[in-house]
């Protein structure tokens, strides 16, 4: 997993992606915990990127622990966290992996990333989290689909003066996400995230304390053939989903929880 130590910041240099101020759809997001845990207070966001989603949770009312292991990523957490006066946000500039955290939260959250190691990776990550989740607490994370990653195979991209290149890598079923600037075309750089389906992540999840309770909501597919993105489709279309996680042992529903 050591791409991770500069991808995204070499990806934000050559596109700026985490850099913007927030947008509607963060603000959806936020408006997933409310939808699936009414009664929530506090929220640890994994892998905050810019700080968009997490500055969205804050501003609905959460109180909002956000990690981020890129520096000037994290700078920008906390620069937005402060162009906007939100006080309720802590920031940890730390690898989800490794942080001490010594309280425990209503949801968890992870946007976009989950997948970054080999099966035995996220096992441990999930572990880490069912260890930081309150009784009858929740996780939602985005998960990537293997059908649409393995139709988006060969796909290429411009945004400004970058490049942009989507490959599979069906053995080990990943999805591949490489940049580069136009040039230097030799000099890249590839995100690698492991796609799941639902009953893949249910068979991860079986190692864990964690269950699958439903898909919260399927994510977007773009038409490469028209070039036009559409924000919600059906599952067996869709780039992504969000899955909703929780506790074996619960039985009672999260919203009765205090």
């Amino acid at each position: 997993m050591e791409w991770t130590h500069h991808f995204y910041q070499r990806q934000n240099d050559l596109t700026g992606i985490y850099t913007g101020d927030i947008q509607d759809r963060h603000s959806q997001k936020a408006d997933l915990i409310k939808q699936h845990h009414p009664t929530a207070k506090t929220v640890l966001e994994l892998g905050a990127g810019g700080g968009q989603m997490a500055c969205a949770s804050a501003l609905a009312g959460y109180d909002v622990t956000a990690i981020e292991l890129t520096s000037s990523l994290a700078d920008h957490v906390q620069n937005l966290a402060n162009q906007h006066h939100i006080k309720n946000l802590k920031l940890l500039n730390d690898d989800f992996y490794t942080v001490a955290l010594s309280k425990k939260f209503d949801v968890i959250t992870y946007w976009d990333g989950f997948g970054i190691g080999t099966d035995n990776d996220q096992i441990r990550l999930l572990k880490r989290c069912a260890s930081w989740l309150k009784p009858h607490g929740l996780i939602l994370m985005d998960i990537m689909t293997p059908w649409y990653w393995s139709q988006a195979n060969g796909q290429t991209m411009t945004f400004g003066e970058a490049q942009r290149r989507y490959d599979f890598d069906a053995e080990m079923c990943r999805m591949l996400d490489t940049w580069w600037h136009t040039d230097s075309p030799e000099d890249k750089i590839t995100q690698s995230l492991r796609c799941y389906s639902p009953a893949d992540l249910r068979l991860l999840l079986q190692n864990t304390e964690l269950q699958v309770i439903n898909i919260a909501e399927t994510g977007g597919a773009v038409d490469y053939a028209t070039g036009n993105y559409s924000p919600h489709v059906d599952l067996n279309q869709a780039m992504s989903y969000v899955a909703k996680i929780g506790f074996k042992a619960d039985t009672t529903p999260p919203h009765n929880s205090v």
